[in-house]
């Protein structure tokens, strides 16, 4: 799939200047379109109705797990990469292998991943 392609990429992130730097970063690096959230209420309704490419969560947004917003996308089909300070360890196995971005996390971090997700245009990588 080509950068073209991409519909959108959702952005699940309570700290809203985290969650403004994600969106620029992605954005140069060729997304189309950056969605985001700064609840899981928010990011369910926006899943419901938006078709996205994959999705970068924030593992506790304001007390709340966002493990609701992964278990959607995860039907969906939608790949997906946790944003998180825990360890991986407690992470619900329904979600090994997922990808996990350990807070704090740097730009080459974000790069590796938005690459791994499929997110990234190889002229503008992260």
């Amino acid at each position: 799939m080509g950068t073209s392609d991409l519909a959108a990429v959702l952005v699940l992130e309570d700290e809203f200047l985290i969650a403004l730097d994600l969106k620029e970063a992605l954005l140069d690096a060729g997304v189309a379109k950056v969605m985001l959230a700064g609840s899981v209420t928010e990011a369910l309704s926006l899943v419901e109705g938006t078709r996205f490419t994959a999705a970068l969560l924030d593992v506790n947004v304001a007390g709340v797990r966002s493990y609701g917003v992964a278990e959607a996308l995860q039907k969906d089909g939608i790949p997906f990469a946790f944003l998180t300070g825990y360890s991986e360890d407690e992470l619900p196995a329904t979600f090994a292998g997922t990808p996990v971005v350990h807070k704090p996390f740097s730009w080459d971090d974000i790069g590796r991943v938005a690459k791994k997700l499929g997110v990234c245009s190889p002229k503008n990588p992260i």
